[in-house]
This record gives structure tokens, C-alpha cells and sequence, in this order.
């Protein structure tokens, strides 16, 4: 009988001993997987401070702040964010406004590899003179920034490793592996209530960030959503070995109409 009981007892010990070192390498873990989040969002939030506005003659103030969107069906999904920063460590925003149309050579991008690595990299274009407009479409800003990231001119440096992948739904038009990174901006006002304003009341009634403006200018805020989702294990990249990351990045600055 006691020899019973020892034998239960060194296996619960032996057990309690397996789950306590489980969950201290699972918290080892997410220890090491918030690290790394926490430089790539650094690297972002700094991007967008130092992002500088630009004012063409005729045109209204454009911040340097942009997200490819991608479209599958009814489903949109932004995993690239762009920042007309000067470069990889540039900083524009007290040199603005300028007058001129940004460069490739003076963007940062945040996106994966276009190799589909499922790695976060920090992309420049050294020596790349092709102008950006920040205020073309959709389709024609995606285009153009796929084009870039794919390109010859291409620099980039990973920030983080390995992203947890999915499948999208085949239903969706998907089937195809994502990445799960994802960059959701907020603009108060936003861009379609600002086209709207045609009257001086319309415009007073935007939501202006702390109520400031003229009856020509005010202060614009915008705030990106980053969400990024990392894995436990390099080797198991799936939803159910993966963590969950969120940060902002915020900007206000002085916006002027034509």
C-alpha cells in the first residue's frame, strides 16, 4: 500500500513538475514574441511622427502616411504601411510642408516580404527617383508600392522573423496564404468629409482634432491600428501556437485647403 501511495505521488510530482516547465517555456516564449513586437511597432511609430506633409500649388496639405488596401471580394485588408519619412532614418516633419511630390529613395515601407516569407521587413528604395503621390487611388497606390517593394532598388531589414500565416477563405476568392499583419488607419476628418465641406458650416462641423481650425486650416489627426500576430514556435506558424499584438501610431498636424 505505501509503496502504492509513493508511486502516486512521484507521478503527480513528476507531472505538476512537466505542466510548471510547459508553462514557464510558453511564457518564455511570448516574453521573447513581445520583444520583437515591440521593436517593429518602435520602428513604425517613429515612421509615422516623422513623416512630413507635403503642398502642391492648387492642392490641399497632404500628409506622407498611406496603407495599401487589397481587396478579395467584400473583404479588405491593408498590410502595407508607407511613410514619407526621408528614408530609413530620416525625419521630414520639420521640414514640411514641401512643395514638391515625394520619391521612392524617401519612403519606408512596412510590409512582408514579397517572396511571401511570411517575415516583416522594413523596405527603402535607395537611389530610386520615381515620384509617389500619396492622394492617387486606391488601385494606383497599391500598384505602384508593389511595384517598389519588388524591385531592383529594394533594401530591406527584417523586423520580425516570422508572422503567424493563415489561409484566406476560398469562398472569399481566397485560398491563397496571408501573413497576419495588418494596419488600420482612422483619419478625424476624414478624407470624403473634407471633400463634402462646401459650405462654412459643413466645414466648422468637422470633428477637427481638439475643435481647432480656420476657416481654411485645422488640425487633422490620424491614428493606425497595428495589429500583428507572432508564433510561439518558428516551426508552427498556425493560429493556435501564435500571440496577438496591438499598437498605435498617432499624428496631428496642420491641415490646409487649396
Amino acid at each position: 500500500m505505501a509503496a502504492a501511495l509513493t508511486t502516486l505521488l512521484a507521478a503527480s510530482l513528476a507531472a505538476m513538475t512537466v505542466s510548471a516547465r510547459s508553462a514557464e517555456d510558453r511564457l518564455a516564449r511570448i516574453e521573447t514574441a513581445r520583444r520583437h513586437a515591440d521593436v517593429a511597432f518602435d520602428r513604425m511609430q517613429r515612421a509615422v511622427h516623422r513623416a512630413g506633409i507635403y503642398k502642391l500649388p492648387g492642392a490641399a496639405s497632404v500628409l506622407g502616411v498611406r496603407t495599401c488596401e487589397y481587396e478579395y471580394f467584400d473583404v479588405r485588408s491593408s498590410t502595407r504601411l508607407v511613410c514619407w519619412t526621408g528614408g530609413r532614418d530620416g525625419n521630414l516633419a520639420a521640414a514640411s510642408p514641401s512643395t514638391t511630390l515625394p520619391t521612392a529613395e524617401q519612403l519606408l515601407v512596412f510590409a512582408e516580404s514579397p517572396l511571401g516569407s511570411g517575415s516583416l521587413f522594413e523596405i527603402t528604395f535607395p537611389g530610386n527617383t520615381a515620384t509617389v503621390s500619396f492622394t492617387q487611388s486606391d488601385w494606383q497606390f497599391k500598384s505602384q508600392i508593389d511595384g517598389l517593394v519588388a524591385g531592383a532598388t529594394a533594401e530591406a531589414i527584417p523586423l520580425a522573423e516570422s508572422l503567424r500565416m493563415y489561409t484566406t477563405d476560398a469562398y472569399y476568392g481566397g485560398g491563397h496564404d496571408e501573413a497576419a499583419v495588418q494596419f488600420c488607419p482612422h483619419w478625424s476628418p476624414r478624407q470624403g468629409d473634407l471633400d463634402a465641406a462646401n459650405s462654412a458650416s459643413a466645414w466648422e462641423d468637422l470633428s477637427w482634432y481638439r475643435g481647432q481650425h480656420t476657416a481654411t486650416s485645422g488640425l487633422r489627426h490620424l491614428m493606425v491600428r497595428i495589429d500583428l500576430q507572432l508564433p510561439l514556435h518558428t516551426d508552427d506558424r498556425e493560429a493556435a501556437a501564435s500571440w496577438p499584438f496591438f499598437a498605435t501610431a498617432e499624428r496631428v498636424y496642420h491641415h490646409e485647403q487649396p
